[in-house]
């Protein structure tokens, strides 16, 4: 799921729709760029997961919730999905430009993380060097680390 940070939304609203009260509790423990940021991690996540699955937006935003934590400078937040029968699933989260979030989910629970590229597009559709710097990324899954 990829998705613009409107810093015009009233993020807290939609959130007290849509989020678990943990997930609410740590945007309000946010302010200003801080709060959009958070959100968006939240909410792309959640479509990304609801996508993946084939599933359709609304009641599924409710039943499923995210954890965020750690984050030590230059390093990304680790995902936890709290959602019933999270399985083997795999979570990435990207900033690929500013002002947007990306959200990948991988239901085989395959990592990702070293494949991402970032492209141009236009012009020249040039190859980044490196790959985009993850927000947040989940535990590689049990299936994933043995294989």
């Amino acid at each position: 799921d990829l998705e613009f940070c409107d810093p015009a939304r009233d993020v807290l609203k939609l959130a007290r729709r849509c989020f678990s009260t943990a997930e609410i509790a740590d945007m309000e423990a946010r302010e200003g760029a801080r709060l959009v940021d958070r959100f968006y991690d939240y909410w792309t996540l959640k479509e990304a997961r609801v996508k993946a699955a084939g599933g359709s937006l609304g009641r599924e935003l409710q039943t499923m919730g995210f954890a965020l934590t750690g984050g030590k400078p230059g390093a990304p937040e680790s995902i936890e999905a709290l959602e019933p029968a999270a399985g083997n699933t795999w979570y990435g989260l990207l900033e690929p430009l500013p002002q947007y979030r990306l959200a990948l989910c991988c239901l085989g629970g395959a990592d990702f993380s070293r494949g991402l590229r970032l492209l141009q597009w236009p012009p020249g559709n040039a190859r980044q060097d490196s790959p985009p710097p993850l927000r947040a990324v989940s535990a590689l899954p049990r299936a994933g680390r043995d294989g």
